[in-house]
């Protein structure tokens, strides 16, 4: 019904860059990645200092397993916004997929230091530690499990 909506937008007004966002945000919601992508893309040709769009499309670029991409857009929205604290705590759980432990590190903490709960966010996505590692076959560094060990973020 969204999708609907937001499309017989566009339809009448192509300038929208809400509905043009909003339909991203839809279509990713209905796994439809590429679709997402596709209009995150035509609202920031349209506002190109959205940081929300840049994280919403760098999620959905993580999403379809295209990291470069995606820590090109959450890159971007740190230049745009150097405090947001989300845009930080995505790019450096990319990080960890990459195995880049002093990049992931870095973000983790800038995302921490901006009062983002990176341990709860973590494990909301992710479950546990232990569960992050055995889903991905990734063992973390020591310091990166205290970052994301929820007793150290209070």
């Amino acid at each position: 019904m969204a999708i609907d909506s937001y499309t017989k937008a566009i339809n009448r007004d192509p300038d929208l860059t809400d509905a043009y966002k909003e339909l991203g945000f839809a279509l990713s919601g209905n796994n439809d990645l590429d679709g997402a992508i596709e209009n995150y893309k035509i609202a920031l040709q349209k506002d190109p200092d959205d940081t929300d769009t840049y994280i919403h499309c760098g999620l959905t670029y993580f999403r379809n397993d295209m990291n470069e991409q995606a820590l090109d857009d959450l890159g971007r929205a740190i230049q745009l916004n150097p405090s947001d604290a989300k845009a930080y705590y995505y790019r450096g759980t990319i990080w960890l997929i990459e195995k880049e432990w002093d990049k992931a590190k870095e973000d983790l903490e800038s995302a921490k230091s901006n009062e983002f709960g990176v341990a709860e966010k973590f494990e909301d996505d992710f479950g546990d530690i232990g569960e992050f590692e055995q889903n991905t076959d990734i063992e973390l560094p020591d310091d990166i499990k205290e970052i994301l060990t929820l007793s150290n973020n209070s």
